[in-house]
């Protein structure tokens, strides 16, 4: 597997952050498509571009979460946008293996955060660029 990296963070958006933010409610994001989903999980992972990133595979971080009858779900906000979809259609949408995913628990994330300093990617998902945690010293 070959991943390009042409594209910087500031390119490509702003999942890692958006994505801690859902993960943990104490940072003050927060999501109606997160109401009633248990299970909560963070994830990084390795997708492949939409529209004008067409083509590319790069690294993206979004939450999952069960539902009321067990169904996993995907919500991710990255750059203004919010999809909420089964986690299998996602998926299959971003052509994604989910052994090239990393999950977190809530407070896995948030002492990944603390101790790197960054958003992310975290603990051997492929990486171009690490988001800075504003006030957190690296």
């Amino acid at each position: 597997m070959s991943i390009q990296r042409r594209h910087t963070a500031q390119q490509l958006g702003d999942c890692f952050k958006v994505a801690a933010e859902l993960a943990l409610p104490v940072l003050g994001r927060q999501s109606r498509h997160l109401d009633g989903l248990t299970d909560i999980k963070l994830v990084h992972g390795i997708v492949s571009g939409q529209g004008k990133l067409s083509g590319l595979r790069f690294t993206h971080a979004w939450v999952e979460g069960l539902d009321d009858n067990g169904v996993k779900y995907v919500v991710d906000a990255s750059n203004g946008r919010e999809v909420a979809l089964p986690s299998d259609l996602y998926y299959l949408i971003g052509e994604i293996s989910p052994s090239e995913c990393v999950r977190f628990t809530p407070e896995q994330a948030r002492r990944h955060l603390l101790d790197a300093g960054h958003y992310g990617p975290w603990c051997g998902a492929p990486f171009e660029h690490e988001d800075p945690v504003p006030g957190v010293a690296a």
